[in-house]
Protein backbone atom coordinates (compact mmCIF):
# COMPACT_ATOMS: atom_id res chain seq x y z
CA UNK A 1 0.00 0.00 0.00
CA UNK A 2 2.85 2.36 0.85
CA UNK A 3 4.55 1.69 -2.50
CA UNK A 4 1.29 2.33 -4.35
CA UNK A 5 0.79 5.61 -2.52
CA UNK A 6 4.33 6.74 -3.32
CA UNK A 7 3.90 5.72 -6.99
CA UNK A 8 0.61 7.61 -7.21
CA UNK A 9 2.20 10.69 -5.66
CA UNK A 10 5.04 10.57 -8.22
CA UNK A 11 2.51 10.42 -11.08
CA UNK A 12 0.61 13.43 -9.69
CA UNK A 13 3.81 15.47 -9.22
CA UNK A 14 5.02 14.55 -12.71
CA UNK A 15 1.69 15.57 -14.25
CA UNK A 16 1.73 18.89 -12.42
CA UNK A 17 5.29 19.62 -13.59
CA UNK A 18 4.42 18.84 -17.22
CA UNK A 19 1.33 21.07 -17.24
CA UNK A 20 3.30 23.82 -15.51
CA UNK A 21 5.72 23.87 -18.45
CA UNK A 22 3.00 24.37 -21.10
CA UNK A 23 2.85 28.12 -21.93
CA UNK A 24 -0.55 29.79 -21.86
CA UNK A 25 -0.56 30.85 -25.49
CA UNK A 26 -4.10 32.23 -25.64
CA UNK A 27 -3.63 34.58 -22.68
CA UNK A 28 -0.26 35.76 -24.00
CA UNK A 29 -1.82 36.39 -27.42
CA UNK A 30 -4.45 38.62 -25.84
CA UNK A 31 -1.83 40.53 -23.83
CA UNK A 32 0.28 41.09 -26.97
CA UNK A 33 -2.83 42.16 -28.88
CA UNK A 34 -3.77 44.66 -26.14
CA UNK A 35 -0.27 46.15 -26.21
CA UNK A 36 -0.49 46.44 -29.99
CA UNK A 37 -3.90 48.16 -29.86
CA UNK A 38 -2.59 50.69 -27.32
CA UNK A 39 0.45 51.31 -29.51
CA UNK A 40 -1.79 51.78 -32.53
CA UNK A 41 -3.88 54.34 -30.66
CA UNK A 42 -0.76 56.37 -29.88
CA UNK A 43 0.47 55.91 -33.47
CA UNK A 44 -2.78 57.24 -34.93
CA UNK A 45 -2.62 60.15 -32.47
CA UNK A 46 0.87 60.91 -33.85
CA UNK A 47 2.50 60.14 -30.47
CA UNK A 48 5.13 57.91 -32.03
CA UNK A 49 7.56 57.58 -29.12
CA UNK A 50 4.78 56.31 -26.85
CA UNK A 51 3.58 54.01 -29.63
CA UNK A 52 7.03 52.43 -29.91
CA UNK A 53 6.94 51.41 -26.23
CA UNK A 54 3.76 49.36 -26.66
CA UNK A 55 4.87 47.81 -29.94
CA UNK A 56 8.05 46.69 -28.19
CA UNK A 57 5.98 45.22 -25.35
CA UNK A 58 3.94 43.22 -27.87
CA UNK A 59 7.11 42.00 -29.56
CA UNK A 60 8.66 41.01 -26.23
CA UNK A 61 5.79 38.52 -25.91
CA UNK A 62 5.68 37.50 -29.58
CA UNK A 63 8.81 38.42 -31.59
CA UNK A 64 7.07 37.13 -34.76
CA UNK A 65 4.14 39.58 -34.46
CA UNK A 66 4.57 40.93 -38.01
CA UNK A 67 2.07 43.80 -37.80
CA UNK A 68 3.63 45.10 -34.56
CA UNK A 69 7.07 44.95 -36.21
CA UNK A 70 5.84 46.88 -39.24
CA UNK A 71 4.22 49.66 -37.19
CA UNK A 72 7.26 49.84 -34.92
CA UNK A 73 9.24 50.68 -38.05
CA UNK A 74 6.60 53.21 -39.08
CA UNK A 75 6.77 54.85 -35.64
CA UNK A 76 10.53 55.16 -35.91
CA UNK A 77 10.16 56.67 -39.38
CA UNK A 78 7.54 59.27 -38.43
CA UNK A 79 9.46 60.26 -35.29
CA UNK A 80 12.50 61.04 -37.43
CA UNK A 81 14.66 58.01 -36.60
CA UNK A 82 15.15 56.68 -40.14
CA UNK A 83 17.89 54.24 -39.21
CA UNK A 84 15.63 52.69 -36.59
CA UNK A 85 12.85 52.38 -39.17
CA UNK A 86 15.20 50.76 -41.67
CA UNK A 87 16.38 48.25 -39.06
CA UNK A 88 12.82 47.17 -38.18
CA UNK A 89 11.56 47.01 -41.78
CA UNK A 90 14.54 45.00 -43.01
CA UNK A 91 14.22 42.64 -40.06
CA UNK A 92 10.55 42.10 -40.95
CA UNK A 93 11.43 41.55 -44.61
CA UNK A 94 13.95 38.84 -43.67
CA UNK A 95 11.66 37.34 -41.04
CA UNK A 96 8.71 37.05 -43.44
CA UNK A 97 10.83 35.99 -46.43
CA UNK A 98 9.62 38.96 -48.48
CA UNK A 99 5.91 38.53 -47.73
CA UNK A 100 5.44 42.32 -47.52
CA UNK A 101 6.55 43.89 -50.83
CA UNK A 102 5.49 47.37 -49.71
CA UNK A 103 7.77 47.14 -46.66
CA UNK A 104 10.66 46.00 -48.89
CA UNK A 105 10.01 48.90 -51.27
CA UNK A 106 10.04 51.39 -48.40
CA UNK A 107 13.26 49.89 -47.07
CA UNK A 108 14.97 50.13 -50.45
CA UNK A 109 13.88 53.76 -50.94
CA UNK A 110 14.97 54.70 -47.42
CA UNK A 111 18.34 52.96 -47.75
CA UNK A 112 18.84 54.76 -51.06
CA UNK A 113 18.16 58.15 -49.49
CA UNK A 114 20.41 57.39 -46.50
CA UNK A 115 23.33 56.33 -48.70
CA UNK A 116 25.72 59.28 -48.73
CA UNK A 117 27.45 58.02 -51.85
CA UNK A 118 24.39 58.46 -54.04
CA UNK A 119 22.34 61.47 -54.98
CA UNK A 120 18.62 60.64 -55.13
CA UNK A 121 17.98 63.86 -57.06
CA UNK A 122 15.80 66.84 -56.27
CA UNK A 123 12.39 66.39 -54.69
CA UNK A 124 9.62 68.71 -55.80
CA UNK A 125 6.74 69.45 -53.46
CA UNK A 126 3.46 68.91 -55.28
CA UNK A 127 0.54 69.54 -52.90
CA UNK A 128 -0.93 68.75 -49.50
CA UNK A 129 -4.37 67.56 -48.50
CA UNK A 130 -5.86 68.36 -45.11
CA UNK A 131 -8.84 67.27 -43.09
CA UNK A 132 -10.80 70.30 -44.24
CA UNK A 133 -9.61 70.38 -47.87
CA UNK A 134 -12.92 69.13 -49.22
CA UNK A 135 -16.01 70.60 -47.62
CA UNK A 136 -18.47 67.95 -46.47
CA UNK A 137 -15.94 65.10 -46.61
CA UNK A 138 -13.89 63.86 -43.66
CA UNK A 139 -10.25 62.82 -43.85
CA UNK A 140 -9.48 62.11 -40.20
CA UNK A 141 -6.23 60.23 -39.44
CA UNK A 142 -5.10 59.29 -42.99
CA UNK A 143 -3.05 56.10 -42.78
CA UNK A 144 -2.37 54.88 -46.34
CA UNK A 145 -2.62 55.79 -50.01
CA UNK A 146 -2.37 54.07 -53.40
CA UNK A 147 -2.66 55.24 -56.98
CA UNK A 148 -3.89 53.67 -60.20
CA UNK A 149 -2.48 53.75 -63.74
CA UNK A 150 -4.24 57.05 -64.51
CA UNK A 151 -2.70 58.89 -61.55
CA UNK A 152 -5.83 58.85 -59.39
CA UNK A 153 -5.04 58.58 -55.69
CA UNK A 154 -7.07 56.68 -53.11
CA UNK A 155 -6.56 58.14 -49.62
CA UNK A 156 -7.51 55.86 -46.71
CA UNK A 157 -8.43 57.33 -43.31
CA UNK A 158 -8.58 55.40 -40.06
CA UNK A 159 -10.89 57.47 -37.87
CA UNK A 160 -13.31 58.63 -40.58
CA UNK A 161 -13.24 55.05 -41.99
CA UNK A 162 -13.42 56.04 -45.64
CA UNK A 163 -11.54 56.26 -48.92
CA UNK A 164 -11.33 59.52 -50.84
CA UNK A 165 -10.51 59.25 -54.54
CA UNK A 166 -8.60 62.27 -55.86
CA UNK A 167 -7.66 62.76 -59.52
CA UNK A 168 -4.24 63.91 -60.76
CA UNK A 169 -5.40 67.54 -60.62
CA UNK A 170 -6.17 67.26 -56.91
CA UNK A 171 -9.95 67.30 -57.36
CA UNK A 172 -12.09 65.01 -55.23
CA UNK A 173 -13.82 62.40 -57.39
CA UNK A 174 -15.77 60.31 -54.85
CA UNK A 175 -15.94 58.94 -51.33
CA UNK A 176 -15.96 55.18 -50.68
CA UNK A 177 -16.98 53.77 -47.31
CA UNK A 178 -19.06 50.68 -48.08
CA UNK A 179 -22.76 49.96 -47.99
CA UNK A 180 -24.98 51.21 -45.15
CA UNK A 181 -25.03 47.84 -43.40
CA UNK A 182 -21.40 46.91 -44.11
CA UNK A 183 -19.28 50.00 -43.56
CA UNK A 184 -15.62 50.10 -42.67
CA UNK A 185 -14.90 50.56 -38.96
CA UNK A 186 -11.20 51.28 -38.63
CA UNK A 187 -9.13 50.58 -41.77
CA UNK A 188 -5.33 50.56 -41.64
CA UNK A 189 -3.99 49.77 -45.11
CA UNK A 190 -5.07 49.66 -48.73
CA UNK A 191 -3.79 47.89 -51.85
CA UNK A 192 -4.64 48.40 -55.52
CA UNK A 193 -4.64 45.53 -58.04
CA UNK A 194 -6.29 45.31 -61.45
CA UNK A 195 -8.85 48.08 -60.89
CA UNK A 196 -9.82 46.75 -57.46
CA UNK A 197 -9.15 48.05 -53.97
CA UNK A 198 -8.39 45.78 -51.01
CA UNK A 199 -8.69 47.27 -47.52
CA UNK A 200 -7.53 45.75 -44.23
CA UNK A 201 -10.24 46.87 -41.81
CA UNK A 202 -8.46 46.41 -38.47
CA UNK A 203 -11.32 47.15 -36.08
CA UNK A 204 -13.64 44.63 -37.73
CA UNK A 205 -10.93 42.00 -38.44
CA UNK A 206 -12.01 41.89 -42.08
CA UNK A 207 -10.55 42.43 -45.54
CA UNK A 208 -12.95 44.46 -47.69
CA UNK A 209 -12.95 44.67 -51.49
CA UNK A 210 -14.18 47.54 -53.68
CA UNK A 211 -14.14 48.51 -57.32
CA UNK A 212 -12.45 51.81 -58.14
CA UNK A 213 -15.90 53.25 -58.82
CA UNK A 214 -16.91 52.63 -55.21
CA UNK A 215 -19.00 49.45 -55.48
CA UNK A 216 -18.56 46.94 -52.67
CA UNK A 217 -17.41 43.48 -53.80
CA UNK A 218 -17.86 41.88 -50.39
CA UNK A 219 -15.46 41.00 -47.60
CA UNK A 220 -13.99 38.06 -45.77
CA UNK A 221 -12.69 37.30 -42.29
CA UNK A 222 -14.07 38.34 -38.92
CA UNK A 223 -13.05 38.11 -35.28
CA UNK A 224 -12.32 34.60 -34.07
CA UNK A 225 -9.88 31.71 -33.92
CA UNK A 226 -11.59 29.42 -36.40
CA UNK A 227 -10.47 28.84 -39.97
CA UNK A 228 -11.12 31.87 -42.15
CA UNK A 229 -11.14 34.32 -39.20
CA UNK A 230 -8.57 36.79 -37.88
Amino acid sequence: MIRRAIFAAIIVVSSVSVFAQIPRFRIREEIARDHFKKGLSFHNAQQYVAAREFFYKALDIYPFFHLARRYLGDSYYYSGDWNGALEQWEFLDNLSDGAYPLVRQRSELLRFSLNEYRNPGDYVFLRSFYRTTWRGYEMDRPVDAVSDESGNMFLLSYRSANILEVNSAGTLVREINGSIFNRMKGPLSIAYYREKLYVADFLSDRVRMYTTTGSSMGSFGGSGNEEGFF
